[in-house]
């Protein structure tokens, strides 16, 4: 600090003041975010995924997830093929692809070399550089995807992935975690003791720069609980588990386990990813399913609720910087896949696909959601959250990069998502009905029509 001026630290301690208040840095509070899918049936398309896109670009989505598995050989990408297809038919698309990045089996997770691993995940980054987003593993809390489950080991593999993908693109987003929202047996652990263990894996380590930008959970209902509750009521009684409406406990476990270090919080930039959540609906009956189902289920009606509600409670949550769903299409297995998408297997909509357009377009139905974190101090808040860098994610005078402002747009309010310049509300009477930033919001709406 000896080289900051006196009017530079007050201009600081000004915004970690304005921080506070507001209860963490985000994206700005006027904004929303990106809604998409998980889903991999884009992936394995035979045309690469081109009316796929088209079918959630029509929901008022512009994301993808899809899943690459690292099989301990650092020159194979299993995937590629379709990779090869998909991700070029995705950026003609619009569609902003994020790639889950992890071990083929929990054994291989177990016992693998982090720096092998990162240099496959090097491999994948440099073949495909228009995608930009990465997920670092998948719920290595727990023993299905991670065995033995160890922080210390995804801490070195989180760190040096992200020093590859740095190096490959400075603007490519690192994602960590991507957690269970509970402890799936005895020798997994809870999401909250899962980062605790990992922030203190990071401090040991001496590490000054940060391993991620952005935090991945997966926070699904507790599938022993039938029926399945509502979103508001979809928290876990078990200290340590995080759900849906639970992100005041990951933000906690965030500061706790990182607070003054190296790696940013919420507080200082840190964004939170849903990467996966959804709601299985019933499908006794229907065509196009096969097999038996083994897990909760919930009536359609019930579903286009509960999305609804979820849409909701993110898009008010400024730390959100994506909302997947679990998926656009249902998969047809009953015993061995998930039917929690907008659509049935054979393509038919559900209610929820209507709903999740409407909450979409509709935003934050009231206040923003504020947080404060438990123990906080001034001094370990400014250490936090002061940085003279720019959030190139968040920031409408550097978007993307330092000095892009995002410009205006017709009959629109604009702001910066993710890095990209984007349209965040449509003045009255006017709509974007072309999804085209340049044109703003180009469609003159009819008196006595309400906005799709």
């Amino acid at each position: 600090m000896n080289g900051i001026s006196k009017l530079v630290r007050a201009s600081m301690l000004v915004v970690c003041a304005a921080v506070l208040v507001a209860g963490g840095f985000a994206r700005a509070a006027s904004a929303a975010p990106e809604f998409g899918v998980v889903d991999d049936t884009s992936l394995y398309a035979d045309e690469g995924g081109k009316a796929f896109f088209s079918d959630l670009k029509g929901v008022g989505m512009v994301s993808d997830r899809w899943s690459a598995t690292f099989d301990g050989n650092a020159g194979t990408i299993t995937q590629q093929a379709f990779l090869d297809k998909a991700v070029p038919a995705a950026k003609t698309a619009g569609v902003n692809i994020t790639i889950s990045l992890y071990p083929a089996s929990a054994s291989i997770a177990g016992s693998m070399d982090p720096n092998t691993f990162c240099q496959w995940v090097g491999n994948v980054a440099n073949r495909y550089k228009s995608v930009n987003r990465w997920i670092i593993g998948n719920e290595e809390n727990t023993t299905r995807f991670w065995a033995p489950v160890s922080p210390s080991n995804y801490e070195a593999t989180l760190a040096a992935c992200y020093d590859v993908l740095k190096g490959i693109n400075g603007n490519n987003t690192v994602i960590g975690f991507g957690l269970s929202p509970r402890a799936q047996n005895a020798q997994s652990l809870t999401p909250v003791d899962f980062i605790k263990a990992v922030g203190a894996a990071y401090q040991a380590s001496g590490r000054t720069k940060p391993i991620m930008d952005q935090v991945g959970i997966h926070p699904y209902p507790n599938q022993n609980a039938k029926p399945q509750p509502a979103p508001d009521q979809a928290g876990y009684s078990v200290k340590g588990d995080i759900g849906i409406p639970q992100m005041d406990v990951l933000k906690q476990a965030i500061y706790d386990a990182f607070n003054g270090s190296g790696q940013p919080t919420t507080l200082g930039g840190l964004m939170l990813v849903i990467d996966e959540v959804g709601y299985q609906t019933q499908t006794d009956g229907l065509a196009g399913y096969t097999g038996s189902e083994i897990s909760p289920t919930v009536s359609e009606s019930d579903q286009a609720t509960y999305y609804t509600r979820i849409a909701q409670i993110y898009a008010c949550d400024p730390s959100v910087s994506q909302v997947l769903f679990f998926h656009l299409v249902d998969e047809a297995d009953r015993g061995g896949g998930w039917q929690s998408g907008l659509e049935h297997a054979d393509g038919t909509a559900k209610p929820s696909k209507a709903a999740v357009t409407s909450a979409i377009s509709a935003g934050c139905p009231g206040g923003q959601t504020s947080w404060t974190p438990k123990g906080a101090t001034s001094t370990t808040t400014t250490t936090s959250t002061v940085t003279a860098k720019p959030n190139f994610l968040t920031d409408p005078k550097n978007c993307g990069k330092a000095g892009n402002v995002v410009p205006s747009a017709a009959h629109a309010t604009t702001g910066c998502r993710n890095g990209l310049s984007t349209i965040i509300s449509c003045a009255k009477g006017y709509s974007d009905k072309d999804k085209k930033f340049a044109n703003g919001c180009e469609a003159r709406l009819k008196k006595g029509v309400r906005k799709e």
